[in-house]
C-alpha cells in the first residue's frame, strides 16, 4: 500500500479542517516492512502483492531502496490501496482507502506464490486476497514461517484466523489484535490464546514491551528505547528481527532479545522504516540494561 503518515498535536475538532504543507505519499504497510527489515539482515525475499499502475514511479523508488526486486508484483490498473494516518503521539486515526483488484487476481497470486517453500502472511483488507490466501496453505505443501495481520486482523472471518494461527510458526499481533483474536476464538486469557496457536506467540505492548509465548510465557521484555520519538513501524522491525533469529536457530529468549533491539531502533527514529544492519541491531542490544530483559515467568 502506500501510505501518508501526519503528526499532529491534536486531532482536527467536528467541522475543523487542518492544512498541512509538505505531504509525502510512500510505500509501506507490514509486507513491505518485513522484506524491507529481512534484506537487510541478508535473507532473500521476494514481495508477493498487487499494486497500482497510476503508482508506478513510486514503487519503482520504494524497491529500489528497499532493495527487492519487482518481479513477484502484479501490476493493476487504477491505483494502489492508500492509507491516511493522523498520528498524535498515543494514538491515531485513519482511512484506508482499497484499490480496485482484477477478478482472475487469485489465480495470478497462486501463480507467483507456485513452489514457494516458506510463507509469511501479512493482513489484508480483500477478502479475495485472504481466501487466497487460505487456499494457499491448505493446498499446497507450503510451510506458515510467519504471520504479521496487523490492524486488517479485523477483516479476517473466525475461520480464517483458525485456519492461518493453526499453521503459522510465528504470530504477532498488538494488545488491541490480540483481544480481538481471543474474542473471536472464545478465549479469555492471552495464555489461552498461545495454547491454541502452533507456534510461537509474539504480544507487542508498546512501551511496556513484548511478551513472548510458546504455548505458555517464555519472556517477557521491557522496552528498550531511550526515546520514544515515533513508535509506527516498530512491530514490523520486531517481527522481522524475530523471524531472522528464528530461520537462524537461536533460542526463542535469544530472538526475543534481538527483535526488541531491532523495534527499539525504530522507536528512536522518526520514520516508519529505519536503514538498519545486524550490526547496528547488535551494538543496540550490547547496550540493553539487564533490567529490561526479565528471566523465564
Amino acid at each position: 500500500m502506500t501510505e501518508c503518515i501526519l503528526p499532529l498535536s491534536s486531532l482536527p475538532g467536528r467541522s475543523k479542517t487542518v492544512i498541512v504543507d509538505g505531504v509525502r505519499w510512500e510505500v509501506g504497510g507490514p509486507a513491505f516492512n518485513t522484506c524491507w527489515y529481512l534484506r537487510r539482515l541478508g535473507w532473500a525475499v521476494k514481495l508477493v502483492a498487487p499494486y497500482g499502475l497510476n503508482n508506478d514511479p513510486l514503487v519503482k523508488e520504494a524497491l529500489a531502496t528497499a532493495r527487492l526486486d519487482k518481479s513477484s508484483l502484479l501490476p493493476v490498473d487504477g491505483d494502489t490501496d492508500s492509507l491516511l494516518t493522523v498520528w498524535t503521539g498515543d494514538s491515531h486515526r485513519s482511512i484506508y482507502v482499497r484499490g480496485a483488484l482484477p477478478r482472475r487476481i487469485a489465480r495470478l497470486l497462486s501463480a507467483k506464490c507456485h513452489k514457494a517453500q516458506q510463507l509469511i502472511i501479512a493482513g489484508s483488507r480483500h477478502k479475495v486476497i485472504r481466501r487466497t490466501i487460505i487456499n494457499l496453505i491448505t493446498s499446497q505443501d507450503i510451510a506458515v514461517l510467519g504471520f504479521n495481520p496487523s490492524y486488517a486482523v479485523y477483516e479476517y472471518q473466525p475461520s480464517e484466523l483458525a485456519r492461518i494461527l493453526s499453521r503459522a510458526q510465528v504470530t504477532i499481533l498488538n494488545e488491541e489484535e490480540c483481544e480481538h483474536v481471543r474474542k473471536v476464538r472464545g478465549l479469555r486469557r492471552n495464555e489461552e490464546l498461545a495454547r491454541h496457536v502452533a507456534g510461537i506467540l509474539i504480544i507487542t505492548r508498546g512501551r511496556k514491551g513484548a511478551k513472548v509465548y510458546r504455548h505458555s510465557l517464555v519472556t517477557e521484555l521491557g522496552s528498550v528505547a531511550r526515546k520514544a520519538a515515533f513508535p509506527i513501524g516498530a512491530g514490523d522491525a520486531f517481527f522481522s528481527g524475530f523471524l531472522h533469529m528464528f530461520l537462524s536457530k537461536a533460542p526463542v529468549k535469544e530472538a526475543a532479545r534481538f527483535a526488541a533491539a531491532t523495534a527499539g531502533l525504530v522507536v528512536e527514529s522518526r520514520d516508519v522504516r529505519v536503514d538498519v544492519s545486524e550490526r547496528d541491531i547488535l551494538r543496540k542490544l550490547g547496550a540493553i540494561p539487564p533490567e529490561n530483559l526479565k528471566d523465564d515467568l
